[in-house]
């Protein structure tokens, strides 16, 4: 059975401090996971994009999926991207 402890239970002295320095760590590493994210989005439609100059007349190389097909594969809606 699943319990829920209230918030007093959870948090049983908040400190400025210990809070201030927890949450600044999490957002400097949000901040570089969403720039590491935003870079390799870049890279994919950019080579994505890319599929349609063809230079290797005779010889066969497979076609990658499309950038709908990329952005439903990683879980994000391509018009958010």
């Amino acid at each position: 059975m699943l319990e829920v402890k209230s918030r007093e239970s959870q948090v049983s002295v908040w400190n400025y401090e210990e809070s201030v320095a927890k949450v600044k760590v999490l957002v400097y590493k949000k901040r570089n996971l969403d720039e590491e994210i935003v870079g390799e989005l870049r890279i994919a439609r950019q080579e994505l994009s890319a599929q349609g100059r063809r230079i290797d007349f005779g010889t066969y190389v497979p076609k990658l999926p499309a950038w709908a097909d990329y952005c439903q594969a990683i879980g994000v809606d391509k018009w958010q991207s």
